[in-house]
C-alpha cells in the first residue's frame, strides 16, 4: 500500500469528504458498501491520498457531497470573493504605480521614509500582480474549467510570489513604524541611525529575512502523474496533483504552528506595541509644535519637526487598515493550523483583504498627506499640459501655414 500525502493547495480543491483519505480500493469507513460502483480498482497495488485538512464551503457544510456544486451558495460566493479581488487587484497595479512615480519625481516626506515608501509600493504592486493570476487560476479549478499543471503551478507559484511579497510588506511597515517612532521621540538620533543608505540596508535585511521564512515553500511539494489505474473521484480532472515531500511532511506536521506565530501574530503584535508607542510619541511631539508655532506663523513656512509629525500621522493610519485587514487571515490561520479546517471561502476573503490593503494606501496617502495630495495634482495637471500641447501645435502650424500664404 503507498500513502500519498496529498499537498494542501490540491486538498483545498478537492471532494475529499470528512474522514480525509481515499484508496483506489477501498474509501474511508464512514462509506457504506453501496457506493463501491464508483471505487477505482488497482490490480497492482492500493493507493490512499491523504490531506492534512478538512476543504469544505462555510455556507455548504450540510451538502458534503455538493462542495463545489455550481448552484450552491458557497460556489457562488467563491466566485464573488474571487471577481471582487481580482477587481480590487487591477486597481491596486495602478495605484502602486502612481505611488513609486510620486514618490521617485517629486519625494512629499523625509528621504528615510521615501526610501522605505518606494518598497512598500513596489511589495504591494507585486502582491496585487501576483495574487490577480493566482485566484483567476484558482477559479478555473474551482469551477472545474481547467485543472491542468499549468492552471495548477499559476495558481501556486503566484500565490507564492503573493504571500512572499505581502509579508515582506508587513514588515516593512512595522519598520517605517520604527523609523516614525524615532524620527518624532529622537529627532538626532534619527539623522544618523536612518540615513538613506542604513534605511536602505535595514530594508533589504527585512526582505531577506521574510524570503528566508518563506524558503521552504519552494522545497514542500513535488508533483505527481496521476495514472488512470491510481485515480480516484476526488480528483477528477487533476492529470498531476501537487503532493508533500517529506521535508513538507515535516515541516508542516512539527514547524507549522511555529512558522503560524512567526509570520501572522509577531509582525501584527509588534506593530500594535510599536503604533502604540508612535501615538504616544506624537501626543509628546505636539507639545513641541505648540511651543514653536508662533515660529512658524511667522515665517509662514513648514518646519521640518511639522512635516514629520504630519508623516506619522498619515502612517499612523497605514497601519490601522493592515492590522484590521490581518484579522480575518489570522482567524482562518488558527483553524488550519490548529483545528485541521479550511474553508475555501474564508480563503478568498483573505485575498480580498490583502488586496484591498495593498491598493488602499494611495487613499490614505491623498486623505492625511498633503504633500502627497499635491504631488498626484501636478501629475495630473502634467498629464493635461502634455496633452494640450498637440493641439496647440496644430493652432500654432495653421496660423503660420496662413500667414505664408
Amino acid at each position: 500500500m503507498e500513502h500519498v500525502q496529498v499537498h494542501q493547495n490540491t486538498c483545498i480543491f478537492t471532494d475529499i469528504p470528512i474522514n480525509q483519505t481515499w484508496c483506489t480500493e477501498i474509501i474511508g469507513k464512514n462509506h457504506e458498501s453501496n457506493n463501491s460502483q464508483n471505487l477505482s480498482y488497482s490490480p497492482e497495488h492500493q493507493v490512499c491520498y491523504t490531506c492534512y485538512f478538512v476543504a469544505v464551503n462555510f455556507f455548504d457544510t450540510e451538502k458534503e457531497d455538493d462542495y463545489l456544486h455550481i448552484h450552491s451558495v458557497g460556489f457562488l460566493i467563491i466566485y464573488i470573493l474571487g471577481t471582487l479581488s481580482i477587481l480590487i487587484g487591477a486597481f491596486g497595479l495602478v495605484t502602486n504605480v502612481l505611488n513609486v512615480i510620486v514618490l521617485r519625481t517629486k519625494p512629499c516626506c523625509g528621504s528615510s521614509l521615501t526610501a522605505l515608501l518606494i518598497p512598500l509600493a513596489l511589495c504591494d504592486f507585486l502582491t496585487n500582480f501576483s495574487a490577480v493570476f493566482s485566484v483567476a487560476a484558482a477559479l478555473m479549478m474551482h469551477g472545474k474549467v481547467s485543472r491542468g499543471l499549468e492552471v495548477q503551478a499559476i495558481n501556486y507559484y503566484f500565490g507564492c510570489v503573493a504571500y512572499l511579497a505581502r509579508e515582506s510588506s508587513i514588515c516593512i511597515t512595522l519598520l517605517i513604524t520604527v523609523e516614525r517612532y524615532i524620527v518624532v521621540t529622537k529627532p538626532l538620533h534619527a539623522t544618523q541611525w536612518f540615513t538613506v543608505r542604513k534605511t536602505q540596508v535595514f530594508c533589504a535585511i527585512v526582505v531577506g529575512i521574510v524570503f528566508l521564512l518563506h524558503a521552504p515553500r519552494w522545497f514542500e511539494t513535488r508533483w505527481r502523474k496521476i495514472e488512470p489505474s491510481n485515480r480516484i473521484p476526488p480528483l477528477d480532472g487533476f492529470p498531476y496533483i501537487m503532493e508533500f515531500t517529506p521535508f513538507g511532511h515535516f515541516y508542516y506536521e512539527v514547524i507549522g504552528p511555529v512558522y503560524f506565530i512567526l509570520n501572522y501574530i509577531f509582525p501584527i503584535l509588534m506593530l500594535f506595541i510599536v503604533n502604540l508607542l508612535l501615538y504616544r510619541g506624537i501626543k509628546e511631539s505636539s507639545k513641541m509644535r505648540l511651543c514653536r508655532w508662533s515660529i512658524s506663523t511667522i515665517t509662514n513656512s513648514e518646519t521640518p519637526l511639522q512635516r514629520e509629525l504630519a508623516a506619522a500621522r498619515m502612517f499612523r493610519w497605514v497601519v490601522v487598515v493592515l492590522i484590521l485587514c490581518q484579522v480575518v487571515p489570522i482567524l482562518f490561520g488558527i483553524f488550519f493550523v490548529f483545528k485541521r479546517v479550511a474553508y475555501r471561502e474564508f480563503g478568498y476573503l483573505i485575498v480580498v483583504c490583502y488586496n484591498f490593503n495593498a491598493a488602499v494606501n494611495i487613499i490614505i496617502y491623498c486623505a492625511f498627506g498633503k504633500s502627497f495630495r499635491s504631488g498626484y495634482l501636478s501629475i495630473l495637471k502634467r498629464k493635461q499640459v502634455e496633452n494640450s500641447q498637440p493641439f496647440q501645435m496644430n493652432e500654432c502650424s495653421r496660423r503660420t501655414s496662413t500667414m505664408t500664404i
